[in-house]
C-alpha cells in the first residue's frame, strides 16, 4: 500500500499485531489461514481494535466475503466507513 492514510496505519498496525506466528500483512495477504493467521477470536479482537481506534462501527453488513478477501480489500473498506462518518 502507498501512501497510507492515519485510518489504514491503524488498520495495518491492528492486523500486524494480532497476525500469527509467520502470518503476513500484505496488501494481497488474506485475513485468515495463511495470509495474516487470524481465527475467529482474533478477528473479533481486530475487528473492537479498529472499532475503537478509528471511530467507527463495523456492522455485520460489513464482514462480506467480498470485504475480507484480503488485507487490501479490508483496509479499502474500513477506509470508506470512515470516509462516511467524517463530518
Amino acid at each position: 500500500m502507498e501512501q497510507q492514510s492515519p485510518t489504514a496505519a491503524a488498520v495495518l498496525a491492528i492486523l500486524r499485531r494480532h497476525a500469527a506466528a509467520g502470518g503476513t500483512v500484505t496488501e494481497d495477504a488474506t485475513l485468515f489461514d495463511a495470509g495474516v493467521g487470524l481465527d475467529s477470536i482474533g478477528f473479533l479482537d481486530v475487528v473492537l481494535g479498529i472499532e475503537e481506534a478509528v471511530g467507527i462501527r463495523l456492522g455485520e453488513e460489513d464482514l462480506t466475503e467480498e470485504v475480507l478477501a484480503t488485507v487490501g480489500s479490508f483496509v479499502a473498506h474500513v477506509e470508506r466507513r470512515r470516509a462516511a462518518v467524517r463530518p
